[in-house]
Formats: structure tokens, C-alpha cells, sequence
């Protein structure tokens, strides 16, 4: 028969005797049998009454309160709306309470549970998707339904002694839980059945109505203790019935007004982020730009400073002005990898897209760099430009193009991760009580392991980027340097010709200007190549 437990001891069979995997050990259970064994146990316990033997058999008695989580996983299926089904096939869902079912076995389980119809339908059968089955539009069981009938196969395919099956906090319909408790009828002809259903649906006369007590001794008690005892359990049952109530008002209240306070949180948090973003991306232009143009006006100043003491002033500037320019540039530039190397992040990718904010800060140092390098020489200025081009806008580009769909592999796997992790903190109840732990631990593993295989493909092309920026700028500088050498004419002279004075000026420009271009670009590689979690 089905072992049925009324709405009112609920809450006490919720909180005092069962736990994820099993029974609470701060409970004392007796599991009773009858069998040619002899097995003399106290019968001081606390229990869900499930008399199922007549007066003549023997019945013998079994502590569960002491029992190993492992053990009780052997002897005790545990059945509730924290069932969880994890994102794998629907083989794999039912494999995991039984690795060894076959094919028959798990076929015969859906079909007792009257899904395998809708199974079937589908063209990869049992190795179905398990969001596929949920969202099947064809199904004559919405979600909810199919979830837990699902869940129901899985655990008819354990074959344990005792199943506890507590559907008293799940949503389900009259006709659902008539067919549910059908079903359960069936499983309860060859083991011991406990149910708990909303509100007693489904629930007939043929089925046997357990009782829980708070205390109870069989062997040496009068019936006068046993009616106290009953008559006390009684008003504690509806004391606790009244309390839950009371319970789930105030939470209902709390959750209207929390819902309110999320909503508030969440549009002030947005408003925030936003005003971060935009001076976080100014900082990251800002620090670009300056950094880039002190790096490159410090040897140009001391060059101009020899210049001038040789007699030819650049833009009229004496050797002082010159030297205090270079001495304020190497300032801001200590400054800047002072901040750097004690580990102030100046970019802060998680909070905008830096790499953007540092080719704008780029483009405002760079622009005026090649005026001055313009006015020196026109020739080189061409070189520049075309090489700061390819380097700053072309090649990165080209390895977005060629790294995109590693990128997107890399995604995928990592979303893959994500989820296997939440499985399994979603359904930790049955990674322990199916032992499937080294399962779940071996499938991390293997989906790290791919993950790590496309990252380690990404690297490669960041470091083909980073070779292909390097060999651009030396051929750029290259190129520069036989520009240079084909239009200068130096004639001895105490003091040098102004084409000299000019070639040499913007040959340093050129070389410092590509060398520190090349800098920001190497540092904005990771921002360009990052690969964001899907959530």
C-alpha cells in the first residue's frame, strides 16, 4: 500500500526527518522488514508509522539515524521539488541514478511513467536533449509535468527499498497528481512508498494514512500514554501548520517590498556603471595620450637641446627650454610607470571596452606627432603614416577576423563550464546520493581541458599579431633610414645644414614615435583578443 503523509505533519517531515540525500541524522528512524532473519532492535523512535505487515509476521527493525550518507543512498530514493535534471541528454539524466540500466531498462521506466511517447517522437530519442524535451511544443505535459515525470523515471530505475517521493511545496494540478499517485501505486507493489502531495490531492481511501510522532514506544506503553502522546502531537502539528502560514505571509510581504528595493538597487547600480564607464574610458584615452607623447618628446628634446648648442635651435627654443621639456616629460612618464608598476590599472577593462578608449587616446598623440614630423620631413611623414596605419587599425583587425571563430569556441566551452558547475550545484543532492561525484569531476575536467586547448590557440595567434607589429615597424624604420640616407648630403662644417638638422629630427621622432605605438598596441592585444562569459 501507499504510505501516505497528511498535509499536517508536512512541515515536520520537511524539517525534523528528511534531508537531501536520505533521512537527518538527528532523527531516529526504524526501517522495518520482515524476513527468516532475527534482528532484536529497540522500538523507542521517532518514525513515520508504515505498518505494512500483519499481526502474525515478524517484523524486525533497522536504524537509519546512525547510517552513512553512502549507506542510505543504497536503501533510500529521496524524491522533491530540489530534484534536479542537469543540462546533459536525457541518457545521460538517467544513467546517473543507475550508470549500469540499459537501453530496456530506461525505456521501461519512461513508459511507466507514461513519457515515452513523447520520447520516442523525437528523433534522437533517448539522446535527446533535455531542454529540447521541455520545450517540445508537441508535448501533452507542459514542462513542470514532464520535469518531474522525468525525474520520477529516474528514480524508479535506483530499485531502492524505500522511496520518498515530497511533492508538498510543488505547483501541480488535480489530474496530475491523480496520475502521479497512480504511478506511485504501482512502485509501492514491490517497495515502501512514503508520499507527501499538496493538500492531500490524489490522494484516495485504498492508500494508508501514516501518522508522524514526535515520540512513540511500542513495546511497554499503555493506551492511556499513547492518546496524551497523540492528543499533544496534535497541537503541535497545528501550531506548526499556523506558524507556516504566518510564514509564508510575512515572506510573501518581504518579497514585495525586497522585489521593490532590487529594482530601485539594480536601476542605481546601472546609473552608476554608466558614470563609471565614461571616466574610466577618459582615464584609459588621457593616460594613453600622455604616456605616448612624453616617451616620445624625451629624446627628441635632448636632440633638439644638442641641436641648439650646435647653433641650430629647433622652432627658436634655447638649450634651458629644451632641457627643463625633457626634464618635465621624464616626470609625467616616472609618474605614469610608477603607477603602472605598483599595480594601478589604469584601463580597467571589466568596466568598458579599453582597447577602443586607447586607440582614441593613440590617434589624439599620434596626429599632432606627425604635423611636427611633417614640417621636418614630408617623405618620412608618408612612412609614418602608413605604418602607424597597419599597426594601430589593419593587423589588428586582421587577427580579430582570424581569431574570431577561436574566440567564439572558447565561449561556447566556457559556457559549457559554467554550466556543468551549476549543475552540479543545483543538483548536489543527487551528485551524492547517485555517488556520481568522479563523474561530474571527470566531465570538468575534460571541458577544462577543452577550454584550455582553444586558449592556448588564441595565445598562438596573439603571438603571431605580436610578431607580425614588430616585423611592420622594422620595416617601417628600415625604410625611413633609406629615405634618410639618400637626402642627406653632410658637408664638414662647424655648424650643420638645416637638412641635416631636420633629417636626423625626424628619424628620432619617426623611431621613438613606432616604438612607443607599438608599446600601446602589444598592451591592448589581450583587451582586443578578451573573451567574455556568457551568462
Amino acid at each position: 500500500e501507499l504510505q501516505v503523509i497528511p498535509s499536517k505533519y508536512h512541515h515536520v517531515m520537511r524539517e525534523k526527518i528528511l534531508s537531501g540525500t536520505g533521512f537527518n541524522k538527528s532523527a531516529d528512524i526504524l526501517l522495518s522488514y520482515s524476513d527468516r532473519y532475527d534482528i532484536h532492535e529497540d522500538d523507542v523512535s521517532p518514525f513515520v508509522v508504515s505498518e505494512v505487515f500483519d499481526a502474525n509476521d515478524s517484523a524486525s527493525y533497522l536504524s537509519l539515524n546512525d547510517a552513512s550518507s553512502a549507506a542510505l543512498a543504497d536503501i533510500v530514493t529521496i524524491v522533491s521539488e530540489r530534484s534536479h535534471l542537469f543540462s546533459t541528454t536525457l541518457r545521460e539524466n538517467l544513467l546517473l541514478a543507475a550508470p549500469t540500466a540499459t537501453t530496456t531498462a530506461m525505456w521501461d521506466a519512461l513508459r511507466a511513467v507514461r513519457i515515452d511517447g513523447v520520447v520516442y517522437a523525437d528523433y534522437d530519442g533517448l539522446d535527446m536533449p533535455i531542454d529540447r524535451l521541455f520545450n517540445n511544443p508537441e508535448a501533452s505535459y507542459n514542462s513542470e509535468d514532464l520535469k518531474r515525470r522525468v525525474i520520477l523515471a529516474r528514480a524508479i530505475l535506483r530499485h531502492t527499498k524505500v522511496y520518498v517521493f515530497d511533492y508538498s511545496q510543488c505547483d501541480i494540478s488535480n489530474h496530475e497528481a491523480e496520475e502521479i499517485v497512480k504511478i506511485l501505486r504501482r512502485i509501492a507493489r514491490y517497495a515502501n512508498v512514503i508520499v507527501l502531495m499538496p493538500n492531500d490531492d490524489g490522494i484516495s481511501s485504498t492508500d494508508e494514512i501514516a501518522t508522524v510522532e514526535s515520540y512513540r514506544h511500542v513495546a511497554n506503553d499503555s493506551s492511556k500514554n499513547i492518546t496524551q502522546l497523540n492528543q499533544l502531537n496534535e497541537s503541535q502539528n497545528s501550531q506548526n501548520s499556523h506558524n507556516v502560514e504566518q510564514a509564508q505571509q510575512d515572506s510573501n510581504k518581504n518579497k514585495h517590498i525586497s522585489s521593490i528595493a532590487s529594482i530601485a538597487y539594480t536601476y542605481e547600480v546601472r546609473t552608476i556603471s554608466k558614470f563609471k564607464r565614461a571616466i574610466f574610458a577618459f582615464i584609459s584615452m588621457f593616460s594613453t595620450a600622455l604616456n605616448l607623447v612624453s616617451a616620445v618628446c624625451i629624446p627628441v628634446a635632448i636632440v633638439s637641446a644638442m641641436f641648439a648648442v650646435a647653433g641650430r635651435p629647433i622652432f627658436g627654443f634655447v638649450m634651458q627650454q629644451c632641457v627643463l621639456v625633457a626634464v618635465a616629460c621624464m616626470a609625467v612618464r616616472a609618474l605614469t610607470l610608477v603607477t603602472t608598476f605598483a599595480g594601478v590599472d589604469m584601463h580597467h577593462e571589466h568596466w568598458h571596452k579599453a582597447h577602443i578608449s586607447m586607440n582614441v587616446g593613440m590617434i589624439f598623440a599620434v596626429v599632432p606627432l606627425m604635423v611636427v614630423l611633417y614640417y621636418f620631413d614630408a617623405n618620412l611623414s608618408y612612412v609614418a603614416i602608413v605604418s602607424c596605419v597597419f599597426i594601430m587599425f589593419i593587423v589588428p583587425r586582421y587577427l580579430l577576423i582570424r581569431s574570431k571563430h577561436i574566440a567564439n569556441k572558447v565561449r561556447i566551452e566556457q559556457h559549457e563550464v559554467e554550466n556543468e558547475v551549476s549543475d552540479i550545484e543545483l543538483g548536489i543532492d543527487e551528485v551524492l546520493a547517485f555517488r556520481q561525484g568522479e563523474h561530474c569531476v571527470n566531465r570538468m575536467v575534460t571541458s577544462m581541458h577543452k577550454v584550455s586547448q582553444q586558449r592556448m590557440r588564441l595565445a598562438r595567434k596573439s603571438g603571431g599579431m605580436s610578431a607580425l607589429v614588430l616585423a611592420i615597424s622594422l620595416i617601417s624604420i628600415s625604410v625611413a633610414a633609406l629615405v634618410v640616407s639618400h637626402t642627406i648630403h653632410p658637408v664638414p662644417a662647424n655648424i650643420p645644414a638645416w637638412s641635416t638638422v631636420y633629417a636626423v629630427m625626424a628619424m628620432v621622432l619617426l623611431v621613438i614615435m613606432i616604438q612607443q605605438v607599438v608599446d600601446v598596441v602589444l598592451q591592448r592585444i589581450p583587451s582586443v583578443m578578451r573573451v567574455k562569459s556568457s551568462s
